[in-house]
This record gives C-alpha cells, sequence and structure tokens, in this order.
C-alpha cells in the first residue's frame, strides 16, 4: 500500500518548506489546513481540505476518509479563544479533558494526538518525514561561539529545561550566568524586544530547548530566518537550538544572513 502522509498545517514557514520536502520524495500527501490559521495562498496547487479546531469527530473522519496511513502536525497555531469555536461530541470530550489540565499547551496538543490515535491514525513527527529540517549539532555558519559563550548556553540549556517543565515557553535568554528573560506564550520575538529594552543585550543569547516533557512528534522549538533578523535588530550575539529536537527553518538564508551580520548559529 502506498503511504499518504495527511498534514495539519497552520502558520508559519514550516508548512511550506514540510511541502518542498515531500515534493522532493515524491510523497503522497493531502493538506489539512486550520480555518483561521493556516494562509489559503499557499493551497491552490496542492490537494487539501479544511478543518475546523473544534470539530475533532468530523475531522477523524475526514482523516479515515482520504485514507491516510499516518498525520503530521505543522506551522504555528495561535492559543485557540474557546468560546469562539463550536465543538461535536468528540470535540466536547477533548475540551473536557483539557479543563482538568488547566488548558496548558502540552495538554491541548498531546490529549488531542491521544485522541486521533485511538481512532487508529498513527501521528508522526517532523523528524520521521523531513529529518533535513532538523537543527545540526555544532557550529552554523562561520560565526563560532567563543568558549565563554558555551559555558553561557550551558547555562541557558538548564534554565530552559526548567523554564519548559513549567510548560510556560522553549526559550531563555542568558548573558554570561545570569538569564535575562524567559518566554511565553507570546513568543520569541516579544522576548527579544521586550529583553533588549531594558539590557545590554550585545552579548546576550538565545538558547532554545525543547521542554523535558513534550511529546516530540509537535511544537518543536524552532529558529528561522526570521530569528536572525530579529537578533540582528536587537542587537544580540548568536543562538543556539536543541540539535535533532528543534526546526531550523530556511537554514542557507539564516546562515548567510547570520554571517553577514556576525551573529553565530550553534546546535547543542
Amino acid at each position: 500500500m502506498n503511504k499518504k502522509i495527511g498534514i495539519v498545517i497552520g502558520r508559519g514557514r514550516l508548512p511550506i518548506l514540510l511541502i518542498e520536502e515531500c515534493l522532493k520524495q515524491k510523497q503522497n500527501f493531502i493538506l489539512f489546513p486550520i480555518k483561521g490559521q493556516a494562509d489559503p495562498e499557499i493551497l491552490q496547487s496542492y490537494p487539501h481540505l479544511w478543518i475546523d479546531f473544534g470539530k475533532v469527530g468530523k475531522n477523524i473522519r475526514a482523516f479515515k476518509n482520504q485514507k491516510i496511513t499516518s498525520l503530521l502536525f505543522a506551522g504555528y497555531v495561535a492559543r485557540p479563544r474557546f468560546e469562539l469555536f463550536s465543538f461535536d461530541m468528540k470535540g466536547f470530550v477533548w475540551l473536557s479533558r483539557l479543563i482538568f489540565k488547566f488548558f496548558k499547551d502540552d495538554a491541548l496538543l498531546s490529549s488531542l494526538i491521544q485522541l486521533i490515535e485511538k481512532e487508529g491514525i498513527p501521528v508522526t513527527g517532523i523528524g520521521d518525514v523531513a529529518p533535513s529540517l532538523l537543527m545540526k549539532a555544532g557550529t552554523r555558519g562561520k560565526i563560532k561561539p567563543a568558549l565563554s559563550d558555551l559555558e553561557s548556553i550551558s547555562v541557558g540549556i538548564d534554565e530552559a529545561k526548567a523554564h519548559g517543565t513549567k510548560d510556560k515557553g522553549q526559550g531563555v535568554l542568558v548573558l554570561g550566568k545570569n538569564i535575562l528573560g524567559r518566554e511565553s506564550i507570546w513568543g520569541t520575538n516579544r522576548l527579544l524586544r521586550s529583553t533588549a529594552k531594558k539590557y545590554d543585550v550585545k552579548n546576550a543569547i538565545l538558547v532554545k530547548t525543547s521542554k523535558p516533557q513534550q511529546d516530540l512528534r509537535i511544537d518543536l522549538p524552532t529558529v528561522g530566518k526570521e530569528t536572525i533578523v530579529k537578533l540582528k535588530e536587537f542587537g544580540y550575539k548568536g543562538v543556539s537550538l536543541e540539535a535533532g529536537k528543534g526546526i531550523f527553518l530556511d537554514e542557507k538564508e539564516a546562515i548567510t544572513l547570520a554571517d553577514k551580520h556576525g551573529i553565530f548559529i550553534y546546535g547543542h
């Protein structure tokens, strides 16, 4: 039986890069863009079927009707406002489970995956389908972190992991042995901007890691060209992303831009 991957897509560059990778591999796929999240412009040339966030039962029937062999989640999904959604019965079951988990991001995603897999639909991850999109270990580009930077990164890793256990974010900003800021639900760009207003960040480093408890098939920490643009804009020294467990978007463009501006990119 030919494999057919279903790709649930949200916002950002990852869905586009994943589609390109599937085309290179001649992988059969169908897109399931989320209403109010995915960009309609990227869908025109590819098979797709819109899905509604709250209609979990309807979505599962769509997955089965398309005879997909596995399901993959790609792209950023803005934190939903549940009062704006209408739910079907399976949606209410999912929602009721979340109430007792305080609607934390990990619970939101992992409980949805559990519900889908109980219906006999395997959920896979980016690393299984497009491992080339994952961060590689070591220096990525011409600019190398100094020994003192590597020591700071080690401090940042420990703090990012500790922060991740609280399910509040995947990144921190570190200067020497001091933590200048921690990522919140508002994302990395907000962290970079707000911290640069408070401190001199010319030697500060962004460190991003996966959360210790997270399912590595979804919501991996991500950096890319946009990250480098923001690091340059606010004057940071570099970025370190967990190798094998983080996504590096637009790798060539990001490295070229970082080299141009003297910013290091490192996979720890």
